[in-house]
C-alpha cells in the first residue's frame, strides 16, 4: 500500500512540474490541444460549410486518393456509407477530419462536429458512386447482390435508421 501511495504522489509531483514548465515556457496557462477558442471553431464550421465538395472530390480522384472521410466519435465513423464500408471489395482507407472527437468542448465545437459529419457523408456518397462506376460488370453484379442482402438484414436496417437519425440531427 505504501508503494502505491509513493508512486501516486510521485506521479502528482511530476504532473505538477510538467504543467509549471509549460506555463513558464509559454508564458501562459497550458491549454489542451483540443480546447480551441470558440471563434476558431466558428471559422472551421464556416470553412467546412463553404467548401466546394465536388472540387475536393475531383482533386482527390486526380491524385488517385480513394480514401473515405471519417470523423472521430466514440469510435471512427464513416458517415454516409457506414452500412456498406466494411463490405466493400478491395482496399479501403479513411482520412479523419481533424478536430472531430467525442469530447465536445463547446457549442461551437458541436456545430463543427455536425458540419464535419454532413460534409463527410456527402463526400463519401460521391466516392462510393465513383468506386461502383469503376467496377467490372461482374464485380458490380456481385456487389449489388451483396448490397441487397445487406439491405434486407435486420442489423443493416438498424444501422441505416441510426445513421439517418444522426444525419437528421446534424442537419437540424
Amino acid at each position: 500500500m505504501k508503494i502505491i501511495l509513493k508512486f501516486g504522489l510521485l506521479a502528482v509531483v511530476i504532473f505538477f512540474c510538467v504543467q509549471m514548465f509549460l506555463v513558464l515556457r509559454k508564458g501562459k496557462q497550458a491549454v489542451p490541444s483540443h480546447a480551441q477558442p470558440q471563434e476558431e471553431w466558428k471559422t472551421r464550421v464556416r470553412d467546412l460549410r463553404t467548401r466546394n465538395l465536388k472540387k475536393d472530390f475531383k482533386d482527390a480522384i486526380l491524385k488517385n486518393d480513394l480514401c473515405f472521410k471519417g470523423i472521430n466519435e466514440y469510435s471512427t465513423a464513416i458517415p454516409g456509407v457506414e452500412a456498406y464500408y466494411s463490405n466493400l471489395p478491395g482496399r479501403k482507407c479513411v482520412k479523419i477530419i481533424e478536430g472531430t472527437g467525442d469530447a465536445i468542448t463547446s457549442d461551437e465545437h458541436g456545430m463543427f462536429q455536425d458540419s464535419a459529419r454532413h460534409y463527410a457523408a456527402a463526400y463519401n456518397k460521391l466516392l462510393l458512386e465513383y468506386i461502383e462506376s469503376q467496377m467490372s460488370q461482374k464485380e458490380i453484379r456481385d456487389w449489388r447482390a451483396h448490397k441487397e442482402k445487406l439491405d434486407s438484414s435486420d442489423k443493416h436496417q438498424r444501422l441505416i435508421r441510426l445513421t439517418g437519425e444522426r444525419e437528421k440531427k446534424a442537419s437540424d
